[in-house]
């Protein structure tokens, strides 16, 4: 079923975002609460199918404005720059036409998440103060394997039973996309044809996808038969949970990242 899927998305997928019908795409940040833009906002502009899909990488290099040509279609666009929140939103371009979106970046003020919530987040069931912090020696080479004697107590296997769970450890959150709008384009039904399913189809396939690494809520007539796979076909993952990561180079020693890594 894989193959079939995979025809069918290739062959959905060459019939959008044609060549020859381009449109422009302006993106004009708010430049009224902080008076000039963010140093180093940058737009990435992604089309909306579920193959050879491209991403457009704009940079504003200090300007409020910056305007591209595009093939005709849908484009989510994110806009962000250090020390902002990401600005997310979804936008058509036209042949023959400008679309201009308009974007206002507020700074980012939430403190980085416990390592105590992202652990209860994946449903690894141990303390948090008990889980090491992994040191690299100046020098030397760390393999992470399971097997590893030094490791094997800080690898947690999670059994996910349902698409939620699938989507919530190994997918993409709904908010990384506009309401409603399928990342990977209309590919599949609305609904399925029955909630029960002896084998993977090319549809169940298309609707999985969707739910677990784009917009779920695109896909929501699915839930049910894709619940009904997973509780017979479990995903099992294994998570290593560590606090942090330190590098040490001769005598002194570098936080590589101060939050934790699970």
């Amino acid at each position: 079923m894989m193959q079939e899927y995979l025809d069918r998305a290739l062959q959905y997928s060459r019939t959008l975002y044609q060549r020859g019908l381009m449109g422009t795409l302006v993106i004009q940040l708010d430049t009224q609460q902080a008076g000039q833009p963010p140093p180093g906002a940058t737009a990435l502009v992604t089309e909306h199918r579920p193959l050879e899909a491209e991403q457009y990488k704009l940079t504003f290099g200090g300007a409020a404005q910056v305007a591209r040509k595009l093939p005709a279609g849908d484009y989510s666009v994110v806009v962000f720059a250090n020390g902002y929140q990401s600005s997310r939103s979804y936008t058509a371009v036209a042949a023959g036409q400008t679309s201009t979106v308009a974007v206002s970046l507020q700074k980012y003020t939430s403190p980085p998440r416990a390592f105590a919530d992202m652990l209860s987040k994946y449903g690894v069931k141990r303390d948090a103060a008990a889980i090491p912090n992994l040191a690299v020696k100046d020098g030397t080479r760390l393999v992470l394997d399971p097997k590893s004697p030094n490791l094997s107590l800080d690898i947690h296997y999670l059994e996910l039973k349902t698409i939620d769970q699938v989507k919530n450890v190994l997918g993409h959150p709904d908010k990384y996309w506009t309401p409603e709008i399928p990342r990977f384009g209309n590919l599949v039904p609305t609904k399925p044809s029955s909630d029960n399913f002896a084998t993977m189809t090319a549809a169940l396939r298309g609707a999985y996808r969707e739910y677990v690494y784009g917009n779920s809520l695109s896909v929501n007539g699915w839930t049910s038969a894709l619940n009904n796979w997973v509780a017979v076909n479990p995903v099992n993952v294994g998570c290593l949970g560590l606090q942090r990561c330190i590098c040490w180079t001769g005598l002194r020693a570098a936080n590589r990242n101060g939050r934790p890594h699970l």
